[in-house]
């Protein structure tokens, strides 16, 4: 190789070299230049009080009352109604009843209602020739689409003779 090739190739790598400072000198310029600077240091004298409270799902107030007439009897429906839960009225109620009807002799039944009343009336329809039937019904608010609120409860008992409700009272 001669001087003069050797000379070439010597300016040819300076100018490589020089090229490839250039650009990361260009790259660390632009990078720099992206970087905003913050205020993340300040201080502020500023202040805020107040509460955050959950709204409460629980009915209150719930009472049984029955159609009975004279001393005690003749009653075939219970009655339930309560006082909707101290929340927004915007927000819409669905109320679940739930009645457990537990025979002297047999299993308990279950039966689930739905209403956005906050009333209900329960008719016993599983009457059987003699049966002493106790009843325990509970009442739980639900907004529509979400959770469920704490549940409250009543009782009653009842009287059933040839298939006629005799009795069907709230047990105070």
């Amino acid at each position: 190789m001669n001087l003069i090739e050797r000379r070439h190739q010597s300016l040819h790598k300076r100018r490589l070299q020089a090229l490839i400072a250039g650009l990361a000198l260009v790259m660390l310029v632009v990078a720099l230049s992206a970087v905003k600077p913050t205020m993340a240091g300040w201080k502020s004298s500023d202040q805020a009080r107040g509460s955050f409270a959950a709204g409460s799902l629980t009915i209150s107030n719930l009472r049984c009352t029955d159609n009975s007439v004279l001393l005690g009897l003749g009653g075939d429906q219970l009655k339930l109604d309560w006082n909707r839960p101290q929340i927004s009225t915007a927000l819409q109620l669905d109320y679940t009843v739930t009645v457990v009807r537990t025979p002297l002799v047999g299993s308990p039944s279950t039966e689930t209602f739905s209403t956005q009343n906050t009333t209900y009336t329960y008719r016993d329809t599983k009457l059987s020739l003699v049966s002493l039937p106790s009843y325990k019904m509970t009442v739980q608010a639900k907004p529509v689409g979400g959770w469920t609120g704490a549940s409250m409860t009543v009782n009653g008992y009842g009287v059933n003779l040839l298939g006629i409700g005799v009795v069907l009272r709230c047990r105070a």
